[in-house]
């Protein structure tokens, strides 16, 4: 099976397919080119781990709220920070950056990278000063690496990177410029 509204030659069929069958995102249809949220970002991540059955508090998610079981997932896992003033922001469009942080966080990706100077040039859409540098790089840069105390130590790096743009809006399947 497969959402009704995906055509089977779209580029993106195997992948709505096996987000179906897994009913990552609920329902017949899949609306692949609309700007998605953090709650639904977070509710697509936290569908792959067993609800956590911890409480939490946020400043803007109440016990009440459908997503709050999503949120408690996230924050015993340490996707997201909890606390009375914390805000998830769930309902604010997803920017590129802050989806590429939010996946390279569940993945346990980029933390403890040391960005050195021959990687300066290779994401030229934000500062190289910046501590999101990180995140892109390791979104738009295919590379080997080895763990060592679940930190990640890139091993060789191609010289290419692949542009994503930090106030661009991530849809499901890709990337939305926005002005």
């Amino acid at each position: 099976g497969s959402y009704n509204n995906v055509a089977p030659d779209a580029e993106y069929a195997l992948a709505a397919s096996k987000m179906y069958q897994l009913q990552i995102v609920r329902g017949s249809k899949l609306h692949p080119d609309e700007i998605i949220s953090r709650a639904e970002l977070l509710s697509m991540l936290a569908a792959f781990y067993p609800a956590s059955g911890e409480v939490f508090s946020f400043a803007d998610v109440a016990q009440t709220d459908e997503i709050y079981e999503v949120c408690c997932t996230a924050a015993a896992l340490g996707w997201i920070e909890s606390g009375e003033k914390v805000q998830v922001k769930p309902d604010e469009l997803l920017t590129k950056l802050e989806a590429v942080k939010l996946i390279n966080t569940v993945l346990g990706r980029g933390e403890g990278l040391e960005v050195t100077k021959y990687m300066e040039r290779y994401a030229p859409d934000i500062a190289f000063d910046d501590p999101d540098y990180v995140h892109l790089l390791e979104a738009g840069m295919e590379h080997a690496y080895e763990l060592s105390g679940g930190k990640e130590s890139w091993t060789e790096y191609e010289s290419q990177f692949i542009p994503v743009h930090p106030g661009a809006y991530y849809t499901k399947y890709g990337m939305r410029l926005v002005d």
